[in-house]
């Protein structure tokens, strides 16, 4: 019987195909900047070697050419997200209703740096 979970052409070519999604998904943006002085940088994900590339150029760009600094680096709150269930019962001559939320915040990771 034939299993594609054994073939290793299948198996190698999904794992071609979720590195190339991966790969796409890396971003960095600029949040902030006082052009030629510094400003605020976001990449996502904050361990991608592409997104950092990514930020870095961002900086490069913003101080000319010349140096940065990186001032300070790590997770940012830039919200909330808010999650609800709510669980409603029939009883025999009632109807029993129960809701619950969650709220997470919502995070990003950050590069402040000034140009040097």
């Amino acid at each position: 019987m034939f299993n594609i979970f054994n073939d290793s052409k299948y198996i190698v070519g999904m794992f071609l195909l979720v590195a190339f999604v991966l790969s796409g998904c890396a971003t960095a943006r600029t949040v902030s900047m006082q052009p030629g002085k510094g400003g605020v940088v976001s990449l996502n994900p904050p361990q991608n070697p592409e997104a950092r590339t990514k930020a870095e150029e961002l900086m490069r760009s913003n101080c000319h050419g010349k140096k940065f600094e990186i001032v300070e680096e790590g997770e940012a709150v830039i919200g909330q997200e808010v999650y609800g269930k709510q669980d409603t019962s029939l009883g025999k001559s009632s109807i029993w209703s129960t809701s619950s939320s969650t709220t997470e915040n919502k995070t990003e990771w950050r590069i402040t740096y000034k140009c040097i």
